[in-house]
């Protein structure tokens, strides 16, 4: 159906739509930023997230090396208690043994540099260091024995007295000699060698700017390694702020300035049944190196994004306007199209009529016919069922067109054309042929003798009389030829040609009867040959 539109109607719909094309334009910029403002959010919280995260990571990885030194430094003071009870036993007067004993601790145990063993009275009564050796000052250490509580039995870490290189790291710590019952026998100085200690730990990789404390338990530092080596300062610093988080618990995780250094991670851990307190450190600016390094990148992915976004988005809009001033002429050239395709769509179904139906009955014509048995024919050399073509004409259907008309002979034809659509069934295949000849392919048949009931029912319903044709009463029969497939033919222009010889049998016996193709054209006993009764 053809569609047309009135000039206000085309205005309406032109105004409709460039209002739209208004919106569209509008939403894209809108889209456009929006999508760039969750970009930058999106990003700027993974950014944050990813920081954190390797704050976290590097605390936990500087808790990891605190512990490991804090338990090896335990165990150093476990070791030093051992040689307190071996000192106990030279005070009780095994002196051989326990001098023997005390050296080979001393030669095995390269952290321990010496050992002095004083009574109560503060009188040094044994030292592994021969005079003049690299033992403390005398002085240095009466003081210290001095100012102690001589009943404490805890241990006290003494600060090196000495500035010289070799004895920078020299770390006297006092234990107390007592018996099996308590009493206190004397004190033994151990002279613990930090440099060696923190020696052990210079192939694990702590950073350019790591660094590891061993501090006393008021923050004074005692021992510091950084990643290319020992570190020798002229005066021991003091770290307060580690001190405070060592009083505050076993572990803790902070980030301060170490003594202008900037803002460094750290992670501290109090050595249990010692004065000593472990502290990992490093630059909080070289934590968040590769974080920064990687920003930098996000962020610069993300500016090219948006710029190339926005020149899309730029584009686009040009295009929405270009395509708004275009869109009248496209929407008149729309119109004409979709008349021009109901048109074109209209005849090509009046071509597929008039190419496939005969234009009087309704029924496949010619051509048709011949295309679905050719079909159907294919099916059926892969069935078992049974398949039968019947080709029929009307008796004297010449006389009736020419005593009664044309019209009377055409309505003629519709009936018939109707009687054998309700007689037969759905999947039966009806063709007009020309004229007044019919064909009919039975497919999917049972047995044999179906066609032949077939047959009889067409031949019984076709020669009732037809009243009322165009005010005409006319009786007329069908003579009619059967060829079976695939004894008759082995395609459709045989079973053609062979029921239409049989059909012409037919009439030569009679008319009004059927008879199925026989090649010798013999009667065989009146074989196929069957009167209407």
């Amino acid at each position: 159906m053809r569609k047309y539109f009135s000039t206000d109607s085309f205005a309406g719909r032109a105004f409709s739509k460039g209002d739209i094309w208004q919106r569209i334009q509008w939403a894209s910029i809108a889209i456009a930023g929006s999508a760039v403002f969750l970009i930058c959010l999106l990003t700027w919280q993974r950014l944050q997230a990813e920081e954190q995260l390797l704050e976290a990571n590097a605390q936990a990885q500087h808790q990891s090396l605190a512990t490991i030194i804090s338990e090896n430094l335990s165990q150093v003071m476990d070791r030093g208690r051992t040689v307190a009870v071996v000192a106990e036993s030279w005070l009780g007067g095994d002196l051989e043994e326990a001098e023997q004993r005390l050296a080979n601790i001393l030669a095995i145990d390269q952290i321990f540099l010496n050992f002095s063993l004083y009574n109560t009275s503060l009188e040094l009564v044994y030292s592994s260091t021969p005079a003049g050796g690299n033992a403390p000052r005398l002085e240095d250490l009466q003081s210290l024995l001095l100012g102690s509580d001589r009943s404490s039995t805890r241990t006290l870490a003494v600060l090196p007295t000495s500035d010289l290189q070799e004895r920078r790291w020299a770390t006297p710590v006092l234990f107390p000699v007592a018996d099996e019952i308590g009493v206190s026998k004397g004190f033994l100085l151990i002279t613990l060698d930090m440099g060696y200690f923190l020696s052990l730990y210079r192939n694990i990789d702590i950073g350019r700017s790591g660094v590891i404390h061993i501090l006393g338990e008021d923050g004074t530092e005692l021992a510091e390694a950084r990643s290319e080596g020992l570190t020798h300062r002229l005066q021991a610093q003091k770290f307060a702020e580690f001190a405070a988080a060592a009083k505050a618990g076993k572990d803790s995780n902070l980030v301060v300035d170490l003594h202008g250094d900037g803002q460094h991670v750290s992670s501290v851990r109090r050595v249990e049944r010692s004065p000593f307190i472990v502290a990992v450190s490093k630059e909080l600016s070289e934590v968040r190196a590769s974080h920064v390094r990687s920003s930098a990148r996000v962020w610069g992915s993300i500016a090219v994004l948006a710029s190339v976004l926005g020149i899309a988005t730029w584009g686009l809009v040009r295009g929405f306007q270009r395509q708004q001033l275009l869109f009248s002429a496209l929407v008149n050239a729309d119109d004409e199209n979709r008349s021009l395709i109901a048109q074109l769509t209209e005849e090509k179904a009046r071509a597929v009529a008039l190419a496939s139906f005969d234009h009087l009955t309704g029924l496949h014509n010619r051509r048709m016919f011949n295309e679905l048995a050719v079909s159907h024919l294919e099916v059926a050399r892969r069935s078992r069922k049974h398949y039968a073509l019947i080709y029929l004409d009307l008796d004297k259907f010449k006389l009736i067109n020419d005593t009664l008309g044309h019209h009377v002979g055409d309505r003629l034809l519709q009936v018939v054309a109707e009687r054998l659509a309700n007689g037969l069934r759905g999947a039966d295949i009806i063709g007009r042929m020309g004229g007044d000849e019919f064909a009919v392919l039975l497919t999917e048949l049972d047995s044999a003798e179906s066609i032949d009931a077939i047959a009889k029912k067409l031949l019984l319903q076709l020669s009732q009389p037809y009243n009322e044709i165009e005010g005409h009463n006319v009786q007329t029969s069908p003579s009619m030829g059967i060829a079976m497939f695939p004894r008759d033919g082995h395609d459709v222009v045989n079973l053609c040609r062979n029921a239409d010889s049989a059909m012409y049998m037919a009439k030569r016996r009679g008319r009004g009867c059927y008879a199925y193709y026989d090649a010798s054209l013999r009667p065989l006993e009146d074989r196929g040959l069957h009167p209407v009764q």
